[in-house]
């Protein structure tokens, strides 16, 4: 297929190649190959999804990279489909992903799917918080709930009024962060892809950040690809405006600093803003309003399990195959 794109010029019709080194992950942990961004690869041998639901409607929840697959994959199978995103901009964690330094590939694949969905029959909802009221008045057949993820909870001695947001809010260009100087830094509270990316992208662009990770440093950004993860480390370590403190937790938050916790003991941390990178747990807020909706309903991505962009897409291709089976029940065999 691809040759045949290229020869026929259909440039925006071939799925790129963003480097992140999925594929190589997959293989070596002992499992088959496979591709982030195309869940048909490495199941060539099972069928096509072909249109099965033409005359049925499907609403999803959340334009990230695997609501945006389900959507497409929703539209290929017939079903009219509605797609709802509460920024007005569609990409979700794809774009926090794509921001921090070294990874704009990813952008290649945020424009393929892009492209895709404007050429697409997919009406989309953009600025637009799905509600069980939304919901209800749009009468949908099935449900696809890709609504991501949230902070996961922080139990603080106090919190007080010094600027705090969300780490990937800065990645999403939805939070600026005041001046900082080396004695008065961005502190990022969480040593994870999310708070290193966070932590190095503020450096570049001039910042001094306090990294502050509950863990040893050498645990740094754990779960990240581990030859991305190696290069990530080494320009971490070498850069002169990130400060990394580890074995230590955030213990209180107050208008001019942070009390961090460690060795036993308590430290006020001058800081110009608090980041927060300290974990993910899906939002089930929305799905908690849905319950009893005469429904079916499919949880994707961050949605059902904090993961990355590969699980979401390929969370996507497995709801439509469990939709194409719950829909085109097979007649009983008669023994």
């Amino acid at each position: 297929m691809w040759p045949i794109k290229a020869q026929r010029g259909l440039v925006d019709d071939i799925r790129p190649c963003t480097s992140c080194n999925w594929c190589i992950r997959e293989l070596a942990q002992s499992r088959s190959v496979a591709c982030a961004e195309n869940p048909r690869c490495g199941k060539e041998t099972e069928a096509e999804l072909e249109r099965f639901a033409n005359g049925l409607k499907a609403a999803v929840i959340g334009a990230g990279p695997g609501g945006m697959a389900a959507a497409l994959l929703l539209d290929q199978v017939g079903f009219a489909v509605t797609l709802y995103e509460k920024r007005q901009r569609l990409g979700g964690n794809l774009i926090t992903s794509a921001v921090p330094p070294g990874k704009d590939k990813l952008f290649w694949y945020h424009k393929f799917l892009l492209n895709r969905v404007e050429r697409s029959t997919i009406t989309v909802r953009a600025g637009t918080q799905a509600t069980r009221e939304v919901i209800e008045e749009d009468q949908p057949d099935v449900l696809i709930l890709a609504n991501g993820s949230r902070l996961a909870p922080l139990d603080l001695a106090s919190w007080g009024n010094l600027p705090t947001a969300p780490a990937y809010e800065v990645l999403m260009g939805e939070t600026d962060v005041p001046p900082s100087t080396p004695e008065r830094p961005i502190v990022i509270y969480g040593g994870g892809e999310t708070g290193t990316e966070t932590a190095e992208y503020l450096a570049q662009d001039g910042h001094h950040v306090l990294l502050v990770t509950r863990s040893d440093a050498k645990f740094l950004a754990r779960n990240a690809e581990v030859l991305y993860r190696g290069a990530l480390l080494q320009r971490l370590h070498g850069n002169a405006a990130i400060r990394i403190l580890d074995n230590t937790t955030l213990h209180a938050v107050d208008g001019e600093h942070v009390t961090l916790s460690g060795d036993g003991a308590l430290t006020d941390q001058p800081a110009a803003a608090l980041l927060l990178a300290h974990g993910l747990v899906p939002d089930s807020e929305l799905p908690d309003a849905l319950t009893g909706l005469d429904i079916p309903m499919i949880r994707i991505g961050d949605a059902a399990q904090v993961a990355r962009i590969g699980e979401a897409v390929r969370d996507a291709y497995r709801a439509v195959q469990d939709l194409r089976r719950l829909i085109l029940q097979p007649e009983p065999i008669a023994c």
